[in-house]
This record gives structure tokens, sequence and C-alpha cells, in this order.
């Protein structure tokens, strides 16, 4: 009856109301009270505290008196042992002007009966009207978490919820920063629990929980705290759910993820230090390696409303139901320790309790129904939840002009272009000032676990991400160990069941280069090429995705290695890759020629010989691809001419493919072939036959165009010859092909091969 003239604004209402709480408190009749009535008598501590400070000097007199006989009452109901009259008279004297340290000791001298209905009523009476009151209120309500915490294990969710209430219904600045206080002591003291009780709010958070949160990330042991929570989290759950062949990110580690997202845009976000970045940094790009071609979670858990829990005193209230926080049924046996750590707690370290998760558990479950669903969690887009936590951590540690500026983000939601968002990643780390080598192998030893993990997505994001590390690496490098330990890590996955990891470790290995006069290389060359060669002819490879990424390999390392290094393999890679060069697939086919004109910069000395004959065997195939359909295939013919010309010692074909085979420059086919045929015919006339054959073969080929080439090509061939090398030709036979070909589907074909028939009259 008392309590809205206790809490009036009016100064004479709260005076005559304290003077009668107080004459009731001193009351004999109070010595009648039971031990259950210590449920009422917290929460009138509560209001008594609120007006301990009050500036009318009647009522922090009465209020003084009031909390010192009801402190002394609450240990009378629980122990059983009345108080002597004269004493309590002797105590009364004694503390009439004690206020200061009745609030500095009311926290530990609270009855455990008392404790959470004090916190309830402290927390409800809070107001903006009550400013000075409030923070009192809420710097004893710190002083109660921080040493009686122990005692409130149980009850964190809910102490959180009503106080967050309370927060939205604030303006007080001086108050809200004491309510924020009072928010951040109980997560330093019960970090888990409160980690577990934002991880069930509904998302979007509110604005005022936003500012709590990052009001939070300034302490530093609490933001550890709650990495490790967020990384265990990660560690116990499956990134994502597959149904149907198709990927959808599991709720629980996607919370996670959201509010470290939220954690990390705190502009007073604390300094982690140097051994938090590898770790954390490699815990989000998992999360964004998994969260590649992944939808949002499919099967949200709906979410529970805690119940005043029991000792409370609005547990048998009808109005209790405003009160009740949603929290998620995934996460309810989550709890925290029931003594403060003092330790540190590390990155990765679990801090869990079972016999602690047992008891809340019971509790939780005996007095939680379930709530509403949690349905906008399936809105969000996985990868662009994970980039943008990735964005903003690295934005604290200052890579925002190297990554964060040049990052194709929206890249990483398709497998497709992944690897493409990746090179920049890796690119913009390497290059970043603030981060050391030290972190950068720390990062690739943590990533390099992950390539023996069960998940195909993660471990094909590590491995392209290791290649682009290799390729950013500088040659002059003064830690070659970072490049070995890649380049050991992609050797070992070369045998990886899925095609695309094995893709991105030949990918990796084309990026190495060799230190000379290195005893740490020695072998490694010898080791890449025949990994690479391995790559050529894959049994699993249909579409020729590892015959093309090993050749491109094989032209970045054979362009940096010597010719003792080459030779052993040249051979073999010769008869490898000339199937290639017919390939249906333009990259292909491109790679291959590229290759071949590689390979002539490595024959120079003892394998010339070798190499000019395979160049004479190719020489028509390169011909006429130089008028291939795709321009990328012409381009790379060209410049194989350019490679392969000072191998064949004929200074006027180098000077013919110099003026004529230009970059980017459109060719003169017919012109071309008019004057590189008359060549042909007088630097080897005893080569002649074989060229004029090797024209025919093509006469068969599925490309029209190349039949149309080839049929120019065999014309000019056979214009330039004399008569005698013409009797020495099998001419019935040419001549019929020339006839079959004549007959060809297509009109162009057909067209060229009457304008090469004509070359034909000395038959």
């Amino acid at each position: 009856l008392l309590e809205p003239f206790c809490l009036s604004l009016h100064a004479y209402e709260r005076a005559r109301a304290f003077d009668i709480l107080n004459q009731v408190i001193q009351s004999n009749a109070m010595n009648k009270l039971k031990e259950q009535n210590l449920v009422d008598i917290g929460g009138v501590m509560a209001i008594c505290l609120m007006y301990l400070t009050d500036t009318e000097t009647t009522v922090e007199l009465a209020t003084n008196a009031s909390l010192t006989r009801l402190l002394r009452l609450q240990a009378q109901l629980t122990t059983g042992v009345l108080e002597n009259p004269n004493d309590s008279q002797r105590a009364n004297e004694q503390d009439k002007s004690a206020s200061d340290d009745t609030i500095q000791s009311l926290s530990g001298n609270l009855e455990p009966s008392c404790l959470l209905s004090f916190i309830e009523k402290a927390t409800e009476i809070v107001a903006d009207a009550r400013a000075v009151g409030s923070v009192v209120v809420c710097n004893v309500l710190s002083k109660i978490f921080d040493c009686r915490h122990g005692e409130l294990v149980d009850q964190i969710d809910y102490i959180f919820s009503i106080m967050l209430n309370k927060y939205n219904q604030i303006i007080n600045e001086d108050v809200l920063r004491a309510l924020r206080g009072a928010f951040k002591q109980l997560s330093l003291s019960c970090s888990t629990r409160v980690f577990s009780t934002l991880m069930n709010f509904g998302v979007p958070f509110t604005k005022n929980l936003v500012t709590i949160i990052h009001d939070l990330a300034d302490n530093r042991p609490l933001t550890e705290a709650v990495l490790a929570q967020i990384m265990e989290c990660w560690s116990r759950s499956l990134p994502f759910e597959e149904k149907s062949s198709h990927r959808y990110a599991t709720p629980q580690p996607f919370m996670a993820l959201y509010l470290l997202n939220q954690w990390f845009q705190s502009e007073r976000m604390c300094d982690l230090g140097e051994y938090a970045f590898p770790r954390v940094f490699v815990a989000l790009f998992i999360r964004m390696a998994s969260h590649v071609d992944t939808s949002p979670p499919q099967n949200v858990p709906p979410l529970r409303r805690i119940a005043p829990p029991h000792g409370s005193s609005r547990r048998d209230s009808t109005g209790s139901s405003t009160n009740n926080v949603s929290v998620s049924n995934a996460t309810a046996t989550n709890s925290s320790s029931a003594k403060k750590s003092t330790s540190r707690l590390g990155l990765f370290d679990s801090k869990s309790s079972r016999s602690s998760s047992k008891a809340s558990t019971t509790t939780e479950q005996s007095s939680s129904t379930t709530g509403s669903s949690n349905n906008e969690l399936k809105k969000i887009d996985p990868w662009r939840l994970s980039n943008d936590c990735m964005m903003h951590f690295l934005k604290f540690y200052k890579c925002q002009s190297e990554i964060n500026s040049l990052m194709p983000w929206e890249k990483m939601a398709k497998f497709d272009t992944a690897d493409s968002a990746l090179e920049v990643l890796a690119q913009g780390l390497t290059r970043c000032n603030h981060i050391s080598q030290k972190q950068l192998n720390v990062i690739i030893e943590l990533l390099g676990q992950i390539l023996d993990g069960p998940y195909d997505i993660q471990r094909v994001c590590v491995s392209a991400f290791f290649a682009e590390l290799i390729k950013c690496n500088p040659d002059d490098s003064d830690d070659q160990r970072f490049v070995r330990e890649l380049i050991r890590y992609l050797l070992g996955r070369l045998v990886d069941h899925n095609i695309y990891v094995r893709k991105f470790c030949l990918r990796g290995l084309g990026w190495w280069r060799p230190v000379r006069d290195s005893s740490d290389d020695k072998g490694l060359p010898t080791t890449i090429l025949a990994s690479l060669i391995s790559g050529l002819d894959d049994r699993d490879d249909k579409d020729d995705l590892l015959t093309l990424e090993a050749m491109c390999s094989l032209s970045n390392v054979i362009a940096v290695m010597n010719e003792d290094e080459v030779r052993p393999i040249l051979m073999n890679v010769l008869l490898r890759i000339r199937p290639c060069f017919e390939k249906e697939e333009s990259k292909v086919r491109s790679a291959a020629f590229t290759l071949f004109g590689k390979m002539a910069s490595v024959s120079e000395g003892n394998s010339r010989e070798a190499f000019v004959e395979q160049i004479f065997s190719s020489l028509i195939t390169l011909t006429l691809h130089l008028n291939d359909p795709v321009e990328i295939v012409r381009e790379s013919c060209k410049t194989c001419f350019q490679s392969i010309a000072p191998l064949l010692d004929q200074p006027t074909l180098v000077e013919l493919f110099k003026e004529t085979l230009k970059p980017k420059i459109s060719l003169a086919y017919p012109e071309f072939i008019s004057d590189f045929a008359k060549l042909l015919v007088q630097q080897y006339p005893y080569k002649v036959n074989f060229f004029i054959m090797n024209c025919i073969i093509f006469f068969k080929n599925p490309v029209s165009e190349l039949r149309a080439n080839a049929a120019i090509v065999a014309g000019y061939l056979i214009f330039n010859l004399t008569e005698e090398q013409i009797n020495n030709l099998s001419k019935e036979h040419i001549l019929n092909a020339f006839l079959i070909l004549l007959k060809d589907s297509n009109p162009d074909v057909r067209s060229r091969v009457a304008e090469a028939m004509h070359f034909m009259y000395k038959f």
C-alpha cells in the first residue's frame, strides 16, 4: 500500500510514507514474520535503497533506519534467532549516519532468499525521474553481480531480460550508463550464460540491445570469453545441412555469427592483440567457405519464454508474462560456472561445466514454454553475413585499404566465382603492413588442418586460398619457409577425392618459384614437375579441368626452371600435351600451345634436337590453329611460333613470324600461308610429303574452320613443289582426299577446297 507513495515525486508524500514504513519496520510485529516473507523484504529493501541518498533529510534518515533494520531482520528470519530489544536500540543509534557503509555492504549482506526479489524490485523502480537513486541502485546491482553471481547462475537469462526491458524505458543518459555498467558486470561474471541469453534473442537485434553489445565489446576479458564461446559453438556444430544436394546454414552457428558481427561493429571494440588475429581470421574464413552456395537456415528452432524462476516475487503474479524472455531450444542447456573465473579464457578454449549444465537444464525445462518463432533468421543470406563479419573484423585490424576496399565480396556467394574473391583476399593479406609474417604462419598452420577435414567446400576454398598465397609471395621473400609449408600442404592434397581441391593444388604448385642454392629446395623441382604431369591424365578428369590447370601450371614452372631440371620430363610432357591440341574446349587448346612454346625456352642445349623433332611433328597443327575459330587459341599459336622459331635456325622464318604474327593484330591467313609454304618447301623439302599428309588427316576434323585451313595449307604446299617433288607424292591418295572434301556440307570448306585444287594443275 505504501509503495506508490514511497516512489512519489513529491517530497512530502515520500517523507510521510517512509516515516510510516519505518515505524512499521521498527515495530515488534515484524518479529512475527516467517521465512517465506523474505521475498517481500527483498523488495522493500530495494525501495529503501532508492531513496537512501534522498535530498530530504527525513526521507534519508527513515530509509537508512529501515534498511538497517531489514538487514538484521532477514538474518533473524533465516537463522530463527530473535534479536534482543536492547541490542536493537543500540544498533539503531550506531547506524543513524551509516548510509554509505550500508550501500557498500548491502550486496554482501543480502540473504539468498532476498536476492532475486531485491534485484527484481530494484530493476523495476529504476526511472528517469529518480536518476540519482537509480544510479545508486544500478551500482549496487553491479556489486551484487560481481560478488554474488554464483547464487544467480540459473536466473541470468531472466535478470538480463528484465534489465533490458527497463533499459528500453529509460532516456536519462546517466541512468543508461549505470545500467550498461550493470550489464557489463553481469556479463563479466557469467559470460557463458549471458552469451547463451544473447544467442537466444530474435533477430534483428533491437537498437538498445545492439548498444549494450557495443558497450560490452570494449572489455577484453569479456570479448575473449564471448569469442571462445562462439568458437566452441562452431566447433561442436555442423556448418551446414545438406538436403537434396543443397546446403542450408545451421541455425545455431549462424546465430553465433550474427552476434559476432554485431560485436565487431562496436566503435569501442577492445584491442585483442596479435594472438587473436590469426585464430579469428581462420574461424571467419571457414564460415565464409561454408556459406558459399549456401541458403539461409531452413528449420529455425522456436523461441522459448522463461517465466520468473523459483524465489521470484513475480512467480505467481498474473502479470508476469510481460517479463518473460525468449530463448532458443537449441541452447537451453548452456550454462556458466558458479564461480567467477579469474584466469584468461583463450580463444578456441572450452569453459563448459557439465554439472551446472544439468542443473540449469532442469530449471529451464520446468519453467519454459514454447513461444514465437525466429523466422527472421531465414531471411539473412549466409554469404552476406559471413562476409560482413569478416569485413568488420579486418577493418578493426586496419586492413581497410588493402582488402576491404578491393575485395569483391559478392563473388563469395557462388562457387564459380569464389576463387577470384579469395585471390584478392590473399593479396590484401600479404600486403597489409599490420599483419606480421608470424601471424601468417599461424593462419597457414590452422587452415592446413582444415585440408584434412570432411567438408569439400572448406577444403576447396582453403586450397584456392593457399594457391593465391603462393602467387603473392615475392621471390625475394625473407621467409621462404612460408611457401614451402604451403607447397607441402598442397602436395598432400593431390589425392583428394574432390576434383576442385586437386585443381587448386595444381594451380598453387604452378606459382612456385625455386630458390637457387637452397638446400631446403633440393629435390622439390622434380617433385613438383612429377605432380603436375600426373594432373595431365587424371582418370576422373572428364571435362579436362585438371588437364587445363596442370598445363597452365607447367607453363609457369618451366618458365623459371633451367634445362637440366626439365630435360628428364621433356618428352613425357610433349607426348601428353599433343592430344590437347585438338580438344573441344578452347582454353585447353590455348594452354597446350602456350606450354609447347614455353618448353622451347628450356630446350636450347642438349634437348634441342629432340624438341625440334617435336616441332616438325606439330608444325601443321600449329599452322592450322593460327586461324582457329577462337581468338585465345589464335593468340597462343602466335606466341608459340615466336618461341619455337629460334630453334629452327632459319632466319627467314624468324623474320616472317616477327612481321606477321603480331599479338592482337588480325592475321591475313591466306597471304601468310603462301609465304610460309614457300619457305617450308625451300628449307625442308624432305618434310613436304609429311606436311601434306598431316593436312589430309585434318580433312576429317569435326571443326569446319580447320578442314578449310587444311585444304588451303595443302594447296599452297603443292603449288610450291617442283615437278620432281610432285612425282614423289601419293598423288592419287591426295586427289581422292580433296574430291571427298569437295562434297563437304559446309560451303566455306567447299570453297576453300576448290581454291586449293586449282594449285594441282601440275598433277
